[in-house]
């Protein structure tokens, strides 16, 4: 099992970086880089509340929702 996970987390890592060198045509690197590693904060954030249990504080949601909107500013505004 733990061969078949390793197997599944290479190809998840190919198919990220592919995607990635493909949308680098549509967008500059700095905002799609920035926009790579704010989602990437967010949801693994969201996974912990949601999956591990893990709680937050009103900071810790104040921070995430700060992140959320500067990703969208970077790509909308």
């Amino acid at each position: 099992e733990n061969k078949t996970l390793t197997v599944i987390l290479i190809l998840c890592y190919l198919v990220a970086f592919t995607l990635f060198s493909k949308i680098l045509h549509i967008i500059d690197l700095p905002i799609a880089y920035a926009t790579w590693c704010g989602v990437g904060t967010v949801a693994t954030a969201l996974i912990g509340v949601l999956y591990y249990k893990e709680k937050m504080s009103l900071t810790n949601i104040a921070g995430l929702l700060i992140m959320t909107i500067g990703i969208v500013m970077l790509n909308y505004c």
